[in-house]
């Protein structure tokens, strides 16, 4: 297969792919990757990734970082998702039903600028049991974005998940937010 000598921008065959892209600019997009094996192969090899992407959420026990952009972009697409939205302090009880495929849990927090963010699961006495470094921060609305597959957590028996965020820089780790979610466990 030869190069294409005029590519087409992935922004473009991504808003292709995603029937986004102007009316005036589809026949141009449709009229390219058929003459062109190395624009319609790199077409195809988007529609993979986005279906390998989202069968991975909806079955496999991926846990990740989500932005609300995606998120948003994901219940556009047909994902059932439930959210929970926590300031630091707050106590709040959680649950996941048949239909959900992704929960997510956005924690909102004050990080000092050039601060890293680590999120801890802690035990019932408050000691840190695993921790995450450096997870992403919305720089945006000031917050972290934690998602699971619906079908890890409705595997889950009735418990309290003690969350904490804790802000790491040179001067040491200061502890910005402790986050209790009250999990009701998965009533079929």
């Amino acid at each position: 297969m030869s190069a294409c000598a005029r590519p087409l921008a992935l922004d473009t065959l991504l808003a292709y792919w995603r029937r986004e892209l102007a009316e005036s600019e589809v026949g141009g997009v449709e009229e390219h990757t058929f003459a062109c094996a190395a624009c319609a192969r790199a077409l195809d090899d988007l529609a993979r990734l986005a279906d390998g992407a989202r069968r991975a959420t909806r079955s496999a026990t991926l846990r990740f970082h989500l932005p609300r952009a995606l998120a948003d972009r994901l219940a556009q697409d047909g994902l059932q998702l439930r959210h929970y939205q926590l300031a630091p302090g707050d106590r709040v009880p959680c649950g996941v039903g048949a239909d959900d495929d992704l929960v997510v849990t956005w924690l909102r927090v004050a990080a000092a600028p050039g601060e890293r963010v680590d999120l801890a699961y802690c035990n019932p006495d408050g000691s840190i049991a695993r921790r995450v470094a450096d997870v992403p921060l919305s720089s945006d609305s000031a917050e972290v974005a934690y998602a699971m597959p619906g079908s890890v957590i409705r595997s889950y028996p009735s418990m309290i998940v003690r969350l904490r965020l804790l802000g790491v820089s040179a001067a040491g780790e200061r502890t910005l937010g402790d986050y209790t979610l009250e999990h009701t466990g998965y009533q079929a």
